[in-house]
């Protein structure tokens, strides 16, 4: 199995995420984004156990409580399509 470790850059944007999400170790969490598989990992890590990428999770039905969206250097009609598919 590949471990995966963590960059410095999402170590940084983590702590901020949850912050602005009010997330807790409860929460349903799912992940969107380039790094999305990484970043569950480093949730899970840190005892959000109920973390899920949209990369492993299938299409989202109202099953999470909260979407964290990693979405650097991507387009805004990009980020578009991946709000309208978490939403619907």
């Amino acid at each position: 199995m590949t471990q995966l470790h963590p960059s410095a850059a999402n170590e940084r944007i983590i702590e901020p995420m949850i912050a602005l999400a009010h997330c807790t170790q409860q929460d349903r969490i799912i992940v969107a984004g380039a790094k999305a598989i990484e970043l569950m990992s480093l949730l899970q890590r840190r005892g959000y156990l109920r973390a899920a990428a949209t990369a492993n999770c299938g299409h989202p039905a109202k099953q999470y409580d909260v979407a964290l969206v990693d979405w650097r250097q991507r387009s805004l009609q990009a980020l578009e399509t991946m709000l309208d598919w978490l939403v619907n």
